[in-house]
């Protein structure tokens, strides 16, 4: 799979360079130097370490009449002084996505990539060495038709490639097709009506699955915000267990300048296995509004089997701005149940966030963010209650040059088993080079 990424990159990037008059990049190059007196989050044999990165961001947007395409790449060098961990080159990306147009408005070839973070285990701590990734790599033709002006017909197919990193995880390639009936009612409100099949191809050993989705939905433009509700019933046939279903929800609501905020909530249901996982899966921070709001979203688990996962999600979130002061709050609960394995878990936690632009060029914030994991299936793991405190400061020296520090204290408290608390204090300097 690394080779099919190189090569994969390695095309888009050609083929953008023979149009580069119509082509927008940006790059950006980064490195920061971190302390931590426990940078193996553990309770005993806790460790100094100092660790180096190197970053480089590349963005890509290509907007043409046949072709377009949206993508990033990050490539980060980390170097751990002292041998704490092994040094890691990593490649990851968000969602690298390129559209051909074959017929116009008619027929297209959608090719995507992504490339998460997961946890090998959600026992362990997230250190080096219990993280891998996830390659998605998903290419096929679809067709748009319109039936009338307020209607239109979709219909997509995709070959899918599954690869985590761990060689003892399950790959997969599977194929997948969706048809979409979607009617605009008016300017401000639409229904849709969809299907959709996926089945495993070719999986680890004797894996077989195929799950089926039914559902409708309608989207709705507000006065400064927007409604979207999604309901349907999901399938999953496999031989690894008995037949599994379940709602499909998916529930949106944002709203900008109630009493002076912009809101945000979404819930979210539904099933997938381990080895493709959920939309957003990524252990990155919540930001609104390009803040830091201290609160990250819970890393998903690979598992070293095919096993089927049905996953209840609900955030919240608020933000103003107020002069040269901008605060946040935002939370979360989370539900996820396995089929096969004794991982089920809850989740729930709360964050907040104060930022204030000093001077010109120069910034503070501080932020917390507070976290309760509750492992059902494992007793001896209890509860654990995890907070952080995070002070950061940005500053930029010239236009295209930013330097940026911060201290964070976390603490990690657990009411059945004290050797899985710990705490932690780290510091971060970095610079940043903006190169295009």
């Amino acid at each position: 799979m690394q080779n099919l990424i190189k090569k994969y990159i390695f095309v888009q990037l050609l083929f953008g360079s023979s149009f580069l008059h119509s082509l927008e990049l940006s790059a950006v190059l980064s490195s920061d130097v971190n302390y931590s007196n426990n940078i193996s989050s553990e309770s005993t044999d806790t460790e100094d370490s100092v660790s180096q990165s190197l970053g480089l961001k590349v963005v890509l947007l290509e907007q043409r009449k046949r072709f377009n395409a949206d993508a990033n790449f990050n490539l980060v060098e980390q170097h751990y002084y002292d041998d704490t961990f092994e040094n890691q080159t990593s490649l990851t990306t968000g969602v690298g996505i390129f559209n051909f147009d074959l017929i116009e408005n008619f027929l297209n070839w959608r090719t995507s990539f992504t490339r998460t973070q997961v946890l090998k285990s959600v026992f362990d701590n997230d250190t080096p060495d219990n993280n891998e990734s996830r390659n998605i790599l998903r290419s096929g033709p679809s067709v748009s038709y319109r039936v009338s002006p307020e209607s239109t017909l979709g219909v997509s197919g995709n070959y899918v490639n599954v690869e985590i990193s761990d060689p003892q995880a399950s790959d997969s390639e599977r194929v997948d097709g969706s048809i979409v009936y979607n009617y605009q009612f008016n300017s401000t409100t639409g229904f849709d009506i969809s299907g959709r099949y996926d089945e495993i191809i070719d999986g680890d050993g004797t894996a077989e699955l195929n799950n089926t989705k039914l559902s409708v939905g309608l989207s709705r433009e507000l006065s400064r915000g927007q409604f979207t509700f999604n309901y349907g019933r999901t399938e999953s046939n496999s031989s690894i267990a008995d037949t599994v279903t379940g709602n499909f929800f998916d529930v949106s609501l944002s709203k900008n300048q109630v009493l002076g905020h912009n809101l945000g909530f979404r819930y979210s249901e539904d099933l997938s296995d381990t080895s493709i996982g959920f939309e957003a899966d990524l252990d990155i921070p919540v930001f609104l509004d390009g803040v830091d709001t201290g609160l990250t979203v819970p890393l998903a688990v690979t598992g070293s089997f095919l096993d089927i996962v049905k996953q209840r999600r609900f955030n919240v979130s608020a933000s103003r701005v107020i002069g040269s002061y901008m605060y946040s709050l935002s939370g979360y609960l989370r539900d996820t149940r396995y089929e096969v394995s004794n991982d089920d878990s809850k989740g729930r936690g709360l964050g907040a966030s104060l930022r204030k632009n000093i001077v010109a060029n120069f910034a503070m914030g501080v932020s917390y963010s507070f976290n309760l994991s509750d492992y059902v299936d494992r007793p001896l793991f209890g509860k654990e209650r995890t907070a952080s405190y995070i002070y950061d400061v940005s500053y930029g020296v010239v236009k295209d040059i930013n330097l940026s520090g911060s201290l964070k204290y976390e603490i990690r408290m657990n009411s059945a088993n004290q050797a899985r608390e710990y705490e932690e204090f780290s510091v971060v300097l970095g610079v940043g080079w903006a190169l295009m």
